[in-house]
């Protein structure tokens, strides 16, 4: 990785780009969610291991299940009663992904969101 970002000229000479980094990232993903029993637990362990191969990073996932009709909210439910990191949030009923995505962030604890 350090080649390649000599490559693109990313990295001064005498500049380690690692020391330089802060000591604890956080960041929350949002997923926003309608009916993804079939997906849902696989998206979220890919996040897990993404996250895990960034030394230093702290990552809090918040599921929004917008009105789900099968199991994705027990799907969640269960992977959060392992991992204190994921959150699940359940809508009403479907409010759409712009109401899912704001909920998401309005319930980030992290310094940084995606969804």
């Amino acid at each position: 990785m350090v080649e390649r970002a000599r490559e693109t000229g990313t990295v001064r000479e005498g500049h380690d780009n690692a020391r330089s980094a802060p000591s604890s990232l956080t960041l929350t993903v949002g997923i926003p969610a309608l009916n993804e029993e079939r997906n849902i637990e696989n998206t979220i362990r890919a996040v897990l291991a993404a996250a895990a191969a960034v030394p230093a990073l702290h990552v809090e996932i918040v599921v929004v299940d917008d009105g789900s009709t099968d199991g994705t909210a027990d799907i969640v439910r269960a992977l959060s009663r392992h991992n204190g990191n994921i959150h699940l949030i359940e809508n009403p009923r479907n409010l759409g992904l712009g109401a899912s995505i704001r909920r998401a962030i309005e319930s980030a604890t992290s310094d940084k969101f995606i969804f």
